[in-house]
C-alpha cells in the first residue's frame, strides 16, 4: 500500500490522501506501518487518513461534487421571449 500511496504521491504531490471504500478498514490497522514506509518510496510523502464513510464514499463524493456544481452554476432558465427569468435563483 506504501508504494501504491508513493507513485500517486509523486504524479500528484497532494497533502494528504484518504484511504477509502472497501480497503479503509484494513489500512486502518495498518496505517502507522504504511506511513512509517512511505519516506521509503515517496520523495515528498503525504500525509495518510482512513475515511470513515464506509462503502457509501463513492456515492456520497458524487453527490457533493454535483451539488458544488449546481451552487457554483445555478441554471438559468429564459422564459419564451429568450429573456432570463431570475425567479429560479436563490436570493442570498
Amino acid at each position: 500500500m506504501a508504494r501504491i500511496v508513493a507513485a500517486i504521491s509523486d504524479l500528484l504531490n497532494p497533502e494528504l490522501v484518504v484511504i477509502a471504500g472497501a480497503v479503509a478498514q484494513a489500512a486502518g490497522v495498518l496505517l502507522e506501518t504504511i506511513q512509517a514506509r512511505l519516506p521509503t518510496f515517496a520523495n515528498s510523502p503525504p500525509r495518510l487518513a482512513v475515511s470513515t464513510l464506509g462503502d457509501a464514499v463513492v456515492a456520497i463524493g458524487a453527490i457533493r461534487h454535483a451539488l458544488d456544481y449546481v451552487e457554483a452554476n445555478r441554471l438559468t432558465f429564459a422564459t419564451a421571449s429568450g429573456e432570463p427569468n431570475d425567479r429560479f435563483h436563490s436570493r442570498r
